[in-house]
């Protein structure tokens, strides 16, 4: 009896190991920039946005972004007069 319990769980837990990551889904690489109400996939709507917000639009000036992290080599020398 316990030696069926314990194969029990381990084919419990290798079906949830097996199955974990398959996807009903197939979504495209820039799924979260998609439209809900256009593809069904949810994300920032990024276009619609873009038309609506911005179409036509100059900045008024430059805006520089930068992200720094822990894979940043502050010390390049192309960093350094920033």
């Amino acid at each position: 009896m316990k030696n069926t319990i314990v194969l029990l769980l381990v084919v419990l837990v290798l079906n949830q190991v097996v199955f974990a990551q398959l996807s009903t889904t197939t979504y495209s690489k820039g799924w979260h920039l998609e439209d809900k109400s256009e593809s069904g996939i949810y994300g920032i709507s990024l276009e619609r946005a873009f038309n609506e917000l911005l179409k036509d639009k100059t900045p008024k000036k430059k805006i520089v972004v930068a992200v720094i992290d822990s894979g940043v080599d502050t010390l390049h020398e192309d960093l350094k007069p920033v």
